[in-house]
């Protein structure tokens, strides 16, 4: 691709070739800037013509359906500020699928199968309010029927869904991310609530248990997608490389500086988030130590020179390279970037939550982070879990977790805020 492309696309992830071999199909990034819109283009392999078929812009979860007859595109469906479906070839499947995202507006629909004559098609409608709901249609009566729910118990309970936030960052990017607000009351606190990976992973429009969970508990919960994040294209994600305690912090709480100033939602600011996110939890009381009021850690990394050397995935192929890539390898800037490393900076109470076998972010930085804690002053709480690896996965568990964080945001939500000014 790179033969083909030369100076020409930024960044190019190629998704189909048409059955005859004479053209391919990929997702394009022509600009250089994190803001890039991907572009789904056709490229005739014979001769390296490049044509744009459709520009998606600054967009996320896009997904490109090519028809199985020819395998050229029949339609997209991608998420700017709300779902949205493009139709390239007028297919049955294509404007089925077209019906039912105009009837569903605000829902993400999609194909789940058909028959070979695709006399019957079925379909999958969801949203950050419900966990999903498939349906039928069938060309003998021309209709759809509601065949079931993933969970119907959840869909009843009437959940909020989310609001898209777009917010400039002080370095002049645009960013995106994701806010809900609890079902009754004015919010008690904002939670800016960091997603894991951190590369690859991104906040999506779908159901996100821990999201409506806080949300439940009388928060406001705000789901950035900064740099180094997945689904908006290589340039964005790109863009956190080496940065994962500096710029992508920043970037966090500008977003949720935006919420705080657009948004009703208290003057209090928790961060937490699990795996990255929990690491990115942990680094935010030492980098934004005048922001945020209080931090929950899950799962989270506390030295990022151990945890280059000690991560399972370098045992996997090829990983080397994408760990010194993407973390980096400076020794000065890795510790700065390492709360343990950082303690004095701490200012505001901390909740710690690790399963004792997990080998992704290992355990034991987790008891060397909490022994390093009992030597100061800081306030902080901490629960080890025998038998979970990374993340909460015993029903038990994960139950006792979230009574754990409510108890202690409960405390958090009784004390002054750190820097009203600053909120």
């Amino acid at each position: 691709w790179e033969l083909m492309l030369p100076n020409r696309a930024e960044h190019f992830s190629p998704l189909s070739i048409s059955k005859d071999g004479s053209v391919a199909y990929g997702l394009a990034q022509f600009e250089k800037g994190i803001n890039a819109p991907q572009i789904l283009i056709k490229i005739t392999l014979k001769t390296s013509a490049i044509e744009p078929i459709f520009d998606f812009g600054f967009a996320s979860n896009i997904r490109v359906r090519f028809d199985r007859e020819d395998g050229h595109p029949e339609y997209a469906s991608w998420v700017d500020d709300q779902p949205k479906v493009k139709v390239f070839k007028n297919t049955q499947t294509a404007k089925l699928l077209a019906g039912f995202a105009k009837g569903f507006t605000g829902y993400q629909v999609r194909v789940t199968g058909y028959d070979d004559a695709r006399e019957n098609i079925t379909l999958w409608v969801g949203s950050p309010g419900i966990r999903g709901e498939y349906y039928i249609w069938e060309k003998e009566t021309g209709s759809a029927r509601y065949l079931f729910s993933q969970q119907e118990k959840i869909d009843t309970f009437g959940l909020n869904t989310f609001q898209s936030v777009k917010y400039p960052t002080s370095d002049g990017a645009m960013l995106q991310g994701w806010l809900l607000m609890p079902r009754d009351g004015k919010p008690k606190a904002l939670v800016n609530h960091i997603h894991g990976g951190p590369h690859g992973p991104y906040n999506e429009f779908g159901f996100f248990t821990e999201m409506q969970v806080m949300s439940e508990m009388g928060y406001a919960v705000f789901a950035p997608n900064f740099r180094g994040s997945g689904g908006y294209g290589n340039n964005l994600e790109r863009a956190g490389y080496q940065k994962w305690g500096t710029r992508m912090l920043d970037d966090m709480r500008e977003g949720a500086e935006f919420v705080q100033k657009n948004y009703d939602v208290g003057d209090k600011v928790y961060t937490m988030g699990g795996s990255y996110g929990g690491y990115a939890s942990a680094q935010n009381m030492v980098r934004h130590n005048d922001y945020y009021d209080c931090s929950v850690i899950i799962a989270g990394v506390f030295d990022m020179e151990r945890q280059i050397d000690t991560w399972h995935a370098r045992r996997t192929y090829n990983i080397d390279d994408y760990t010194d890539t993407s973390m980096g390898t400076d020794s000065e800037l890795l510790r700065a970037s390492s709360p343990i490393r950082n303690l004095d900076k701490i200012k505001a109470p901390l909740l710690i939550i690790h399963g004792k076998a997990d080998r992704r972010t290992p355990f034991s930085g987790a008891k060397k982070f909490v022994a390093a804690l009992k030597k100061t002053d800081i306030d902080y709480k901490h629960y080890f879990y025998a038998n979970e690896g990374h993340g909460l996965y015993f029903d038990e568990n994960s139950h006792d977790q979230y009574k754990k964080i409510h108890s202690f945001l409960n405390q958090c939500d009784r004390r002054t805020p750190l820097n009203i000014a600053s909120h």
